[in-house]
């Protein structure tokens, strides 16, 4: 007995030992690989041990439990000295029993064993034949007597122990033991089979891991998409030629690049990489347009401007180019296209660029971009050429000023006289000797007294007359226009008329230096019609002011004699019954519209801006009613951004309109000296005009012509708004029928259609301002305006100017969109995106 015990002993304490030493090996030396293949070991004895008895801990739980306790390293030399005390000699050994093995039992033992366990399962007890056979050693049959009870995790099991492992592994598979199946399948080298299980088990990323190692690619690279693992699917869907579809594995990676990080740094890299072989993928699919769009949207240009040029598609190879950096080659692709003024343009701005403006010069000629050709060949010295650069481009001022300055008086004068700067093309034309173009260009720029005296001196009285007859009330040449025309009619023989005339001009006046000679031509008048007295009289007074003036002290002796007789005295000399309201001081300006005087109001005692409207709004009942209506309108507003309308009405027989003085220079007066605004003062000016119309939209006013030129910048550093409403009276004043009223480079579309408009109109032009005030120019300055207003998109302010702000352009931008629903609503956003900006 005390043998039997010992040999019992010996099993348990082998195995003590045996676990000991492995725990130990895995414990202690993880890294090394006789470590690692212990832990492997324990991990699937534990495993199957969990999977005998559920209601064990799982096997990870217990593998982390004895590799991390110290006190299992107990086991080894316990079991050692079990193992020996069990092998140990018994000092009374008894004869050794008989083996039950039933491989050593007889054949007809077996055979009633078989039927013993046939009699059970008949009996409904296939769980007991089975527990028989396997006690006895019977494997085989009691595989079936487990199958045969649907007990098929034991059948695997037993085949298990069997080392049966790839039927094992088919019975636990029937199981739906799937993971025990698939670890057999994949240990033995099933794969394709070990993949099918894993497939069935919905754990595609195993599954394709196994069809890769089973060479299987393609089914590997269908589950790997699967398992959304884009990278892993497009290697296999590579590497069995599949190119589209691992094309668009990679193209599904980089969505998801894109979307969790920023491609910057050493990212980028590896970015580009993984673009550049979708790239390719889709090429080798002959996809060439996927393969140039996906380039393209991960910064790849210069290879999908390579593809596109490849397949023919030059524009889109032009545009790619460009974005590239290399507008060499999009320059060479365009003048292929014959687009050569942009290929042309293209290469001026690489030339620029790089340091090269006189060659980048002759190429911006080449692209009709007169305006840039003649700044840079100003640039570098070429004056007479950036002239004619200028002349080209419209800029006609600055052409003017510069052939004024290399003496070519001829096209300097015509250059002034397109930019309306009519005093200096009359200069010229004076120098050239051509009075005929000096007198036109006096008369065109309201210089009218000059002209008229002009025409006179060359026997033109006719002309002479019509000249000085549009000398406006109020002007400083008005006394001396009058007296030349009493002058002209009394030597025309028409004595009375020149009498009506200078009466009618010196009804208000006294003799004083300005008006002295307009009396003597009244009193030569009065001579010359009979009225000897009455002029003896006149010639009198005159002296009594001059004395030493020869003109007088002559005509009084031609009618002393008649110097007794009574005779009323004439209206000349009397001031009128009520003095003039409005006294001119100075002549502000003068423009299509008008003449702006500074002027003295002598009821309130202050200084005004007196605008002296044409003589042709008479003739228009129409145009003159609506100014009167717009400007009682204009002079509701009081706000310190928009300049103030104090009076309107008619006085001999001209309209006019008094309103603030303003001390200060129009934008465009600015601009024009100085060139673009710095981005802190167009912020200025935009905030101060924006709470201004603001303001106006509030009470229903729309001003319909807002510009620089109509944008007063004061000494005191704030921006105010003028001739405010006053845009649909001068269009009627050009015309009976009012349809488009503004300015043509600063209309909105749908003024520029002649469609109803409404505020966000205003809106348009404002943007159109800033965008000068930014770059010097508005938008569009050449070709058909109108058209450009409503077809073509308005350029970037940052392409003008580099250094403006980005909100600022986004600003610009906004206010310049062609649809009204695409702007600012109102004057209020665009002063809360100004203020955004800080």
């Amino acid at each position: 007995m005390g043998r039997v015990f010992r040999r019992a002993c010996a099993l348990p304490a082998l195995a003590l030992g045996a676990l000991g030493g492995v725990l130990g090996v895995a414990s202690l030396w993880p890294s090394h690989p006789a470590g690692q293949a212990a832990r492997r070991l324990l991990r699937d004895a534990l495993l199957e041990l969990a999977r005998r008895f559920p209601e064990l801990p799982s096997g990870y739980v217990m593998l982390r439990t004895v590799t991390e306790d110290p006190r299992v390293f107990a086991l080894a030399p316990l079991g050692l000295l079990l193992l020996c005390w069990a092998l140990a000699p018994s000092r009374n050994r008894l004869p050794e029993e008989p083996s039950a093995d039933p491989d050593s039992a007889n054949p007809r033992s077996l055979r009633r064993l078989r039927g013993r366990a046939k009699a059970l399962a008949r009996r409904g007890d296939p769980l007991g034949a089975a527990s028989l056979c396997i006690s006895h050693g019977l494997l085989d049959e009691a595989v079936q007597h487990f199958l045969d009870a649907g007990a098929v995790e034991r059948a695997a099991e037993v085949r298990h122990d069997q080392n049966c492992f790839l039927e094992a592994a088919e019975l636990y598979a029937q199981a739906g033991c799937t993971d025990a199946a698939a670890a057999l399948f994949e240990r033995h080298g099933a794969h394709a089979r070990a993949a099918q299980v894993y497939s069935e088990a919905d754990n595609p990323s195993q599954a394709a891991s196994m069809y890769e190692q089973a060479g299987e690619l393609r089914l590997a690279a269908e589950h790997y998409e699967k398992a959304e693992f884009h990278r892993q699917a497009a290697q296999a869907y590579a590497r069995c030629e599949e190119w589209e579809r691992a094309a668009v594995q990679l193209e599904r990676l980089l969505a998801e690049e894109v979307r969790g990080s920023r491609r910057e740094g050493g990212a980028r890299g590896a970015y580009e990489k993984l673009v550049h072989s979708c790239g390719q993928l889709f090429v080798r699919a002959g996809l060439q347009e996927r393969a140039e769009s996906v380039l393209a949207d991960g910064g790849l240009f210069s290879e999908a401007a390579q593809l596109a040029l490849a397949h023919g598609a030059l524009e889109r190879a032009a545009e790619l180019f460009l974005r590239a950096r290399d507008p060499e080659r999009a320059a060479d692709i365009l003048e292929s296209l014959g687009r050569e003024r942009e290929a042309c343009r293209l290469r001026a701005e690489q030339l620029r660029d790089h340091g090269d403006p006189a060659a980048a010069a002759v190429e911006f000629e080449r692209a009709d971009e007169w305006l840039e050709a003649a700044e840079l060949h100003r640039a570098v010295g070429r004056d007479e050429r950036a002239a004619e650069c200028y002349e080209r481009s419209g800029f006609c001022a600055q052409a003017a000023e510069i052939f004024a300055a290399v003496g070519d008086e001829k096209r300097a004068a015509e250059n002034f006289a397109r930019a309306e700067r009519y005093a200096e093309a009359a200069e010229c034309f004076a120098g050239l000797g051509d009075a005929q173009r000096e007198v036109e260009m006096l008369e065109l720029g309201g210089e009218f007294l000059r002209a008229g005296e002009m025409h006179r001196a060359a026997g033109r009285e006719p002309q002479a007359v019509a000249a000085l007859q549009h000398v406006p009330p109020g002007h400083s040449d008005f006394v001396t226009a009058a007296a030349r025309l009493g002058e002209i009619f009394c030597a025309r023989g028409e004595a009375p008329l020149a009498i009506a005339k200078l009466r009618e001009v010196l009804a208000a006046r006294e003799i004083d230096a300005e008006t002295v000679r307009a009396f003597c031509s009244l009193a030569a008048a009065h001579e010359v019609n009979g009225e000897r007295r009455r002029a003896g009289l006149l010639y009198e007074k005159i002296l009594a002011f001059d004395y030493l003036l020869e003109e007088a002290s002559q005509g009084r002796e031609r009618c002393r004699h008649e110097h007794s007789a009574p005779e009323a005295e004439p209206a000349a000399g009397r001031a009128a019954e009520e003095s003039p309201r409005y006294v001119v001081e100075a002549t502000l300006g003068r423009g299509g519209m008008g003449i702006v005087y500074r002027a003295r109001d002598t009821r309130l005692d202050r200084v005004v801006a007196l605008k002296v409207l044409p003589e042709s709004l008479g003739a228009n009942p129409r145009a003159l009613r609506n100014l009167l209506r717009e400007a009682k309108s204009a002079a509701q507003l009081n706000h310190p951004h928009i300049v103030t309308v104090y009076d309107a009405g008619q006085e001999q027989g001209r309209a006019y309109i008094a309103m603030e003085y303003v001390d200060g220079s129009t934008l465009r007066e600015i601009i024009r000296k100085r060139g673009p605004i710095a981005s802190r003062g167009i912020l200025e000016v935009l905030g101060h005009i924006a709470q201004g119309l603001a303001y106006a939209h509030e009470r229903k006013l729309v001003h319909l012509d807002v510009k620089t030129a109509n944008i007063m910048w004061t000494r005191e550093r704030s921006a105010k708004l003028m001739d405010f409403g006053l845009a649909k009276w001068q269009e009627e004043a050009r015309n009976q029928s009012t349809v488009v009223s503004g300015t043509p480079y600063y209309m909105s579309p749908e003024q520029t259609r002649g469609e109803c408009v409404d505020h966000r109109s205003d809106l348009y032009s404002l943007g159109v301002a800033a965008f000068e005030m930014a770059t010097g120019s508005p938008p569009f300055t050449s070709g058909d305006i109108a058209y450009h207003h409503v077809h073509t998109a308005p350029p970037d302010p940052a392409e003008r100017r580099q250094d403006l702000p980005a909100e600022l352009c986004e600003i610009i931008s906004r206010c310049l969109r062609k649809d009204p629903a695409a702007r600012f609503q109102s004057a209020v956003e665009v002063l809360e995106a100004l203020r955004a900006m800080g």
